[in-house]
C-alpha cells in the first residue's frame, strides 16, 4: 500500500524545495543520520518520527505517505500559504503595515525554514 522509497523521495523533494539539509532535518527531529536509508531498504520509520520529520517540513503525514495530493501540515501557517514559508504572503505597502513589521516581514522572508520555525516559536513564546 505504502512505499517507503516514495516517502523517501517524497521527504528528499520537499526538503531540496525549501533550502533544507537532510542532515540538518533529521537531526532537529531526533533522528539518526541514517533513518532515510533504513527507509529506503524498506523499514518503516515510527509514527512520531514521521510526524517530526512532516511538521519540520511543514507538509502533512498524508502527503508524505502519497495519501494526499495537498502538503497542508499542522504547523504555522503564515498567510494562508499552508505552511509553505516561502514567499510571505503580505503586502508590506499595505497601510496597516507599520515600518518595523515590513522590515520584520523581508528579513524573515530571506531565512531558511529552521530559522523562520526558530524565529516564530521565540514569536510565540513573546505573545505567551
Amino acid at each position: 500500500m505504502y512505499k517507503t522509497v516514495e516517502t523517501v523521495q517524497k521527504i528528499k523533494n520537499v526538503a531540496r524545495e525549501k533550502g533544507i539539509k537532510i542532515s540538518d532535518m533529521l537531526s532537529a527531529c531526533g533522528l539518526s543520520k541514517n533513518a532515510l536509508a533504513s527507509m529506503r531498504a524498506g523499514s518503516w520509520a515510527s509514527a512520531e518520527s514521521m510526524a517530526k520529520i512532516a511538521d519540520y517540513l511543514g507538509v502533512s503525514m498524508d502527503y508524505l505517505l502519497g495519501r494526499a495530493k495537498e502538503r497542508a501540515g499542522h504547523n504555522i501557517i503564515i498567510g494562508g500559504d499552508n505552511g509553505n514559508f516561502s514567499p510571505i504572503a503580505c503586502d508590506i505597502s499595505s497601510p496597516k503595515m507599520d515600518e518595523l513589521s515590513a522590515e520584520l516581514l523581508e528579513i524573515f522572508a530571506e531565512l531558511n525554514t529552521r530559522q523562520k520555525v526558530e524565529v516564530m516559536a521565540y514569536a510565540i513564546s513573546l505573545k505567551g
